[in-house]
């Protein structure tokens, strides 16, 4: 399964909260909010389609999927399988990372931690935790 690419997401949770960009950062990075770069702000926007918003029943991917025309089903799964992986702590060596890390400028290394979603063993978005202030 081909795992949907970040601006994808961003772009869902953009459609559905326009003020995503303002507080994602703020919700995933705390005090490095205001100096992220724009990897880790559409990270930050992804991972908040998954996010229910104050006041709103449903988040911007449930919206996403009931939306009319249908989602194409390839996507619509990929997106599902997204939803379902829970946002969690993981070991850089218990999962494949594809592509950067948000947060850091050098590769994984054994030891490193990441919040990401994993899906078939492959991380999706991770950011990363050791650099982040206390």
């Amino acid at each position: 399964m081909t795992l949907p690419a970040l601006e994808t997401l961003a772009r869902i949770a953009a459609d559905h909260d326009p003020s995503v960009g303002d507080w994602s950062p703020r919700h995933f990075y705390g005090g490095w909010a205001e100096v992220v770069d724009r990897y880790a702000l559409l990270t930050a926007m992804a991972h908040a389609a998954f996010l229910i918003p104050d006041g709103a029943t449903r988040s911007p991917v449930e919206w996403w999927r009931a939306g009319r025309p249908a989602r194409p089903t390839d996507l619509r799964d990929a997106v599902r399988a997204l939803e379902r992986a829970t946002l969690a702590l993981w070991p850089v060596d218990a999962v494949i990372v594809l592509g950067r890390i948000a947060l850091r400028d050098r590769a994984p290394q054994r030891g490193d931690r990441i919040l990401a979603r994993v899906v078939d063993g492959v991380a999706w978005g991770p950011i990363a935790i050791d650099e982040r202030p206390s």
